[in-house]
């Protein structure tokens, strides 16, 4: 059927970033005149194939303009988040955490993880820095707690990226659930925007008593934060709140213990203290390879996180090592 090229609208390549379906049809610019039928409605988000799209300097696809309301709200939701058309646009002046992720990646790709569940955790943690980038709130958050340490946002996308790639090896296979977990993942740490710098900056060990509460409390404060933006999911808050928990009750705030912790902030407080050994965050004047880390936690820790998100963990290094070998 002929299509009429003013009844299309361009949307841009850049804003298919849910990895779902297709709201609508979408179609693909031959000529001033001709347009071809690349996706159906419901088919899902080739992400492989729109970036070959972009390599080939294609810089937006085509909807129908009866159906522009509907890709803007229902296709671009991430974490149960809606964005909307001025969210995109704000997104091209906002990039600032893009370049810290493509670090993160780099360090990631020298692990040697297995491609298949590395790849897949790589895009939904990309999709989680658009979205922040996207919310003004989000982002100033994030670019408060970067201002305290500029390594706060590599550990964060580390974090993220590390907690995905966890839940894919325990099969967890719901894009909502992962998706959350990817975005509590990069927010963990807003909260330290209300500790004194003095104090965020020190290494534990330093802190004095009453320093070492002011700290412990940041995972509260962060919730708190989060919550009064009225966008971010439960589960997500649930995962900053308890990100510094862990399995034995030795954690902090509220020393829970595993079967009284979120199934998410499960995974999420072992990919942040696996991040904070194998990254450079807070002075870590020994930064130590994913194998050495786990060693560590199992060992000189006691293997204090969720067994069978340690066991994922585990695995996912072990495999990356044999590969090497």
């Amino acid at each position: 059927m002929a299509i009429d090229p003013n009844d299309l609208v361009g949307i841009p390549i850049k804003d298919f970033i849910t990895g779902k379906n297709m709201p609508v049809d979408v179609h693909l610019k031959l000529s001033e005149t001709k347009f071809i039928l690349v996706a159906k409605a419901g088919a899902p988000v080739d992400l492989e194939q729109l970036k070959r799209y972009e390599n080939k300097s294609i810089e937006e696809l085509h909807v129908h303009k009866d159906d522009y309301s509907k890709f803007i709200d229902q296709g671009l939701r991430i974490a149960g988040i809606l964005l909307s058309h001025k969210d995109l646009d704000e997104h091209k002046k906002a990039q600032v955490l893009t370049k810290a992720a493509a670090n993160v990646f780099q360090a990631f790709d020298r692990m040697n993880f297995s491609p298949e569940i590395y790849n897949q955790a790589k895009t939904v943690t990309e999709n989680c820095v658009k979205l922040v980038e996207m919310k003004p709130d989000l982002l100033h958050l994030l670019k408060s707690i970067t201002e305290l340490n500029q390594n706060n946002s590599a550990h964060a996308i580390a974090t993220s990226t590390l907690s995905v790639m966890i839940a894919k090896k325990l099969d967890w296979v719901a894009p909502a659930t992962i998706e959350k977990l990817a975005l509590g993942g990069m927010l963990i740490d807003v909260g330290q925007k209300e500790v004194p710098p003095e104090i965020v900056k020190k290494r534990r060990i330093d802190m004095t008593h009453e320093e070492r509460q002011a700290f412990e409390s940041h995972p509260y404060r962060g919730a708190m934060l989060l919550q009064s933006l009225n966008i971010v999911p439960d589960d997500v808050i649930a995962i900053v709140y308890e990100h510094h928990e862990n399995a034995i009750g030795q954690g902090f705030p509220r020393r829970l213990k595993d079967l009284t912790m979120h199934p998410l902030s499960k995974v999420v407080c072992l990919a942040g203290s696996f991040c904070d050994l194998t990254f450079d965050i807070n002075g870590n004047d020994k930064i130590r390879t994913a194998s050495e880390a786990v060693h560590y936690i199992q060992k000189t820790l006691g293997q204090p996180f969720n067994k069978q998100a340690f066991a994922a963990l585990k695995e996912i290094v072990e495999d990356s090592e044999s590969k090497a070998a």
